[in-house]
């Protein structure tokens, strides 16, 4: 259900198959893998509110939400600033000789230390003051947003997240998963538990037997061409693979500490985290430590909120968080030592201008102001490449360290990018330059800052969007594919890095804030920078990109936090500015130091969002909430084998879509359904397509609250719906306690088995529930009654899942629900991934 293993399906879709590659189906499946979807599975529009983005997690729609408030920020200090604009063209009108002076220069603050301060205050200190206040309520503010923003989007989208908590400390018991269920259970009724093993050799060895999946395909579909014995050397490498892998998965497991358990209600996880959460100073004494519940009267678990499962990176758990910090702080140090070699390049490049300028002006003053203009122009090319380059070194430095949820990736991505970049682009040519003569004459520090803030606003906009190398790999891959598999490659979007977007965001910001108090046009510069931003991130979201696993509010806080340090430093540029006469930058000093001491933490408002006491699923349980991911780590997923290419035949497929005009309620009742006939093939061999058998609509139980007349049916039985298979190893048989058969289900039960997509399979949980008499009582879930009244017995202790492999359809994409047929020819209702493509093979626990 989470993870997908297997190879492409038919038609050149399986890496196996034969035939010549489709370009216009590699660009389908492209678009069906780019951006955001809706619930019917469209493209959200470009021009859509900002809430639809909070698919992607809290940290996208605060990013976004965060650029639109900068532009009005920034807007709102260049009106505030156009007093001292005014000042310096009447300043520099006066004091500079007509060659000194140039369309830039004379808007400049320009060196005037021997100024009267009375002049300097009103025109200059004045308005920097206002502009440093909005900035540090700025941030007030946003972390207000991070919080509402948080609770509106927890409330908008249900996702598995609102019932998983994330459990570390997990001892190394035999059977921890039953324990680990009976143990929370406490709490409320569990949907899963999923423990973390060590699965890093077993991901390695699943990627390479998926490269050498896509050459066997490249070999394969070279017909007559093809090399016999090099198909054969590589089947026999994915069969060792494959040996590999089955004998990771059965021999004895390791777990990583950590564990995901699902609630099948919301209320069940909040009780755990209740139970287990303390506040700051509840830990100071040891009484109070000891009160949270203890795990076989021995082990004290840390409970908070669960990432989604999209977030983790299964294959990073067993790495402990001290080996993960001291692999961070390695990554800084190289980092930094990165930026210090950048920055003695630039110096060099930087002595040698004022050499050559200092030359020039002895032959011809007219010559040495044209070099200085130009050579301008250069140093922002070289700072804008040299970023480039400390962009790649940093994201892969960041892979080293291995975290274990893509948010904390990107959190610390955009730590070291934006420290870099701020050096680098802002505070770099300042400290080469820091004789404030040499600031604002032509070719100076800030007529340098003007063309790199120009340089910034569209260079690395144009390339998110204009992505060469992704153009070249499609097309020339287009000309030399042999395969569908990898053609398919080729067309594949790239994954978003939120990240990335962030560190660029906030470049822009501290290039404003630094060099905005000197030269009032700078303020209006980056909020059109900040807007050409927003456009740019915002296409490359939703028309260039996958959509990204969902990030939760942990990079705005990141982002909150570099912010402060920026005013510090423009707070510093102040003083060194409008020195002698700084009452008041160090006005303004005193606010941020204010703002720094004091924790916001003491204002309940400005608390970060803790989802502990909301109710935001509407009493709709884990259960009853189709396409909600599970948690599955990759070692308890079925192997891949390179025999599934043969067993697929030519089949049809009923696919079902919720109704526009019709709502579910809140409980989870049936609403009407229409029903879309798809033809498929799933076979490499066969084009002929089968013709979908006709539906026998059999009225189903009414939902929760919903009068039986009033019902509209929306199961049907169908003679062909698509095969499934079932694993080559599968799994253990439950043990049931014998004296439950023939009991009636538990209240808490019945609503989760009332909808046939939810419904298990019967087989599963032999004599707790009565067939009823009538013919194929499997076809028609949910109809199942108490044998007679008694006593409510107890669920079994644990849900053992059995894992199905399905293969998406080829005309239908992530998000569609599919019937699919199980082993015990009962009728399974499957929600199609959302990082599934057409022809794709993913597996289903049911």
């Amino acid at each position: 259900e989470v993870e997908v293993h297997l190879q492409q399906a038919a038609h050149g879709t399986m890496a196996g198959g034969h035939g010549q590659p489709s370009t216009a189906t590699a660009k389908k499946r492209a678009r069906m893998m780019t951006g955001f979807k809706d619930t019917q599975n469209k493209l959200l529009p470009l021009h859509g509110p900002l809430k639809d983005l909070g698919r992607g997690g809290v940290g996208v729609e605060l990013f976004f939400r965060t650029i639109r408030w900068s532009i009005i920020l920034f807007s709102t200090a260049f009106v505030v600033s156009i007093p001292s604009l005014v000042d310096n063209v009447r300043w520099v009108n006066q004091n500079l000789s007509a060659e000194e002076r140039s369309p830039l220069v004379v808007t400049m603050h320009g060196d005037r230390a021997d100024e009267e301060a009375e002049a300097r205050i009103t025109s200059q200190g004045a308005p920097a003051l206002i502009i440093t206040v909005f900035c540090i309520g700025a941030m007030y503010f946003l972390r207000y947003k991070q919080r509402t923003v948080a609770k509106l989007v927890d409330r908008r989208f249900i996702t598995t997240g609102d019932y998983a908590v994330e459990v570390r400390g997990v001892p190394h018991l035999a059977d921890v998963e039953s324990k680990l269920l009976v143990f929370f259970s406490q709490f409320g009724e569990v949907a899963q538990v999923a423990v973390g093993y060590h699965c890093a050799d077993y991901v390695q060895a699943l990627n390479k037997w998926k490269k050498a999946d896509v050459q066997r395909a490249e070999e394969r579909a070279q017909g007559d061409e093809m090399d016999a014995s090099k198909v054969a050397e590589i089947e026999r490498e994915m069969r060792d693979l494959e040996k590999e892998m089955q004998r990771l998965q059965h021999t004895a497991k390791t777990n990583t500490g950590a564990a995901f358990v699902i609630f099948n209600t919301e209320a069940g996880r909040r009780q755990c985290m209740n139970a287990f959460h303390l506040e700051w100073y509840q830990l100071l004494f040891d009484a109070c430590a000891h009160q949270t519940p203890r795990f076989e009267n021995r082990w004290t678990f840390t409970v908070r909120p669960a990432p989604e499962p999209t977030d983790v990176y299964w294959e990073n758990l067993e790495v402990g968080p001290r080996t993960v910090q001291l692999r961070s702080f390695r990554t800084l140090l190289v980092t930094a030592v990165i930026v210090g070699l950048t920055a003695l390049v630039l110096v060099e490049f930087t002595q040698a201008r004022d050499r050559e300028i200092e030359r020039l002006q002895q032959e011809s003053p007219a010559r040495a102001s044209l070099y200085a203009r130009t050579i301008v122009l250069v140093a922002a090319a070289v700072v804008t490449g040299v970023n480039s380059v400390i962009k790649v070194i940093v994201m892969l430095l960041t892979q080293y360290e291995r975290h274990d949820t893509r948010t904390d990736y990107e959190e610390s991505l955009f730590i070291k990018l934006s420290l870099a970049y701020i050096f680098t682009q802002s505070l770099l040519i300042l400290f080469v330059s820091w004789n404030r003569d040499t600031w604002f004459v032509n070719g100076g520090v800030f007529n340098q800052a003007f063309f790199i803030i120009l340089a910034n606003a569209v260079v690395p906009e144009a390339l998110k969007n204009i992505r060469f190398d992704l153009w070249a790999r499609r097309f020339i891959m287009a000309a030399i594919a042999k395969s569908q598999a990898r053609l398919d490659e080729a067309w594949q979007p790239p994954a978003p890095t939120i990240g990335e977007f962030y560190a660029g965001f906030t470049k822009t910001i501290a290039l404003g804030l630094i060099y905005g108090p000197g030269w009032p046009l700078v303020w209006l510069l980056t909020a059109v920078a900040l807007a050409i931003s927003y456009a740019s991130n915002k296409f490359c979201l939703l028309r260039v990109t996958k959509q990204p696993p969902s990030i939760n509010e942990g990079l705005s806080e990141k982002f909150r936090l570099v912010l402060s340090w920026i005013i510090l430093a423009s707070l510093i540029l102040q003083h060194r500015l409008y020195a002698p006469h700084t009452a008041y930058a160090w006005v303004g000093t005193a606010f941020w130091i204010f703002y720094k001491v004091f924790p916001l933490k003491f204002l309940p408002c400005l608390r970060l969002y803790v989802d502990l006491d909301a109710n935001d699923t509407g009493g709709v349980t884990f259960s009853s909430s189709p396409g909600l991911p599970k948690y599955l780590c990759p070692v308890s997923a079925p192997v891949p084998s390179i025999d599934d290419h043969y067993r697929r035949q030519p089949s049809a497929v009923q696919s079902i879509f919720d109704d526009a005009r019709s709502a579910m309620t809140a409980a989870g009742a049936a609403a009407n359904r229409t029903l879309e006939q798809l033809h498929i093939t799933g076979a490499a061999k066969s084009g002929s397509q089968s013709p979908l058998p006709p539906i026998q609509h059999r009225p189903g139980p009414p939902g929760p609250g919903v009068p039986p007349q009033s019902f509209a049916p929306s199961s049907g039985s169908y003679s062909q719906p698509y095969p499934s298979q079932p694993p080559r190893a599968p799994l253990p048989p439950v043990q049931q306690d014998p004296g439950q058969y023939g009991q009636p289900p538990p209240q808490q039960y019945q609503d989760q088995y009332a909808h046939p997509p939810e419904r298990p399979p019967p087989q599963q949980y032999p004599g707790q529930y009565q067939e009823p008499q009538h013919p194929q009582p499997q076809q028609y879930p949910g109809q199942y009654a108490p044998s007679h009244e008694g006593p409510v017995a107890a669920p079994p202790a644990l849900y053992q899942p059995m894992l199905l492999s399905v293969q998406c359809p080829v005309d239908v994409g992530p998000g569609a629900q599919i019937i699919v047929e199980g082993p015990g020819q009962q009728y399974i209702s499957v929600i199609v991934p959302n990082n599934v493509v057409p022809g794709q093979i993913f597996h289903v626990s049911v």
